[in-house]
């Protein structure tokens, strides 16, 4: 579709903020979902972060048909949070949408949530996700099932971070009340979560709404992929970054943090399997035996999808049956 009959001698009444890094796979589906709104009244922003693939052919072929894409080079990858404040910083929009490149959406969606908005007098609004994979297949919950009671859930930042998962959130946001309010440039995992963590402490008026229009694509170079130790590191660190007077946030922040040391236990001693360190493995299974659990899921989960056992399986298996038996010659720091 065109947006020739759109007058841009007006404000547009939202931007859509997307950042893009090497997601040509996806892109054109995601930017002609933004594009193919019922709400025509709008600016899609996609910043890119230095893609290598053919991501800035795709978009200024698109650019080219629909002028209410704008297209932000780069010359170097910065991370999601540099992307998106640049688009932030470029927006003209009343309303900002956040949104991924690899995600889809009702057409509808923009529209709904700025009526829903505006009975509500919200600053900040979002809705439920629906979660689908590669082949189309869709889960049958939906991603925030769990934490939804009624029709529009009013959101506080203990609310939010207690959930551990409104992190995925797409929210829209009234520009006018973001104020100084950017992205951290130096994490590159759950800036989406320190961001709208932050923005909710400003007392906004936030709310979720209990309707599924976002869809969330997974796949094996998705954004909001698995974890790595240095990621979580970083995520502790912005944890404990974040400061609060209110008693029921700082213990939410508690739980959170107990939750990200749990994983990164998990993943060093995932990184000690994978380097075939079975002593040290043993050491830290013996040390916290909660990793039990996680380490026989992942390993159920693996031979499931393999019917033939590698050497790192075998190795975790063995852990798994003897720890103390295990022998490694190298015994690094735990």
């Amino acid at each position: 579709m065109t947006g020739s009959s759109i007058d841009f001698s007006q404000t547009p009444v939202l931007s859509v903020i997307m950042a893009n890094y090497n997601g040509a796979k996806y892109l054109e589906a995601a930017v002609n979902s933004a594009l193919s709104q019922t709400l025509h009244d709008i600016e899609v922003i996609v910043a890119d972060d230095g893609s290598t693939d053919n991501s800035l052919d795709i978009l200024y072929a698109m650019q080219a048909e629909d002028r209410r894409l704008i297209v932000l080079p780069a010359q170097k990858n910065a991370g999601p949070g540099d992307a998106r404040n640049r688009a932030i910083e470029r927006a003209n929009g009343e309303w900002l949408a956040i949104v991924d490149a690899d995600d889809v959406m009702e057409p509808h969606r923009f529209a709904h949530l700025i009526a829903c908005a505006n009975v509500l007098g919200a600053d900040f609004i979002a809705d439920d996700q629906i979660c689908f994979s590669a082949d189309n297949m869709a889960d049958t919950n939906t991603l925030f099932q769990s934490h939804l009671m009624g029709l529009n859930m009013k959101l506080s930042p203990a609310v939010f971070v207690k959930s551990g998962d409104l992190g995925f959130m797409k929210p829209l946001i009234r520009a006018d009340s973001l104020g100084d309010l950017r992205y951290r440039t130096d994490i590159r995992n759950g800036e989406d979560f320190d961001f709208y963590l932050k923005y909710l402490m400003s007392n906004a008026k936030a709310f979720l709404v209990n309707k599924p229009l976002y869809f969330y694509r997974r796949h094996s170079a998705s954004i909001s992929h698995r974890w790595s130790v240095a990621d979580i590191r970083v995520m502790i660190k912005c944890n404990d970054d974040i400061s609060t007077s209110d008693a029921a946030t700082r213990a939410a922040l508690k739980i959170r943090r107990d939750r990200l040391e749990r994983a990164l236990a998990f993943e060093l001693l995932m990184t000690d399997i994978k380097a075939r360190r079975r002593f040290s493995a043993a050491k830290r299974l013996c040390a916290k035996p909660f990793l039990f659990g996680p380490l026989a899921r992942a390993l159920r989960d693996k031979l499931w999808r393999s019917k033939t056992e590698d050497a790192v399986t075998k190795i975790a298996l063995q852990v798994v049956k003897n720890p103390r038996d295990a022998d490694d010659k190298s015994i690094p720091q735990i």
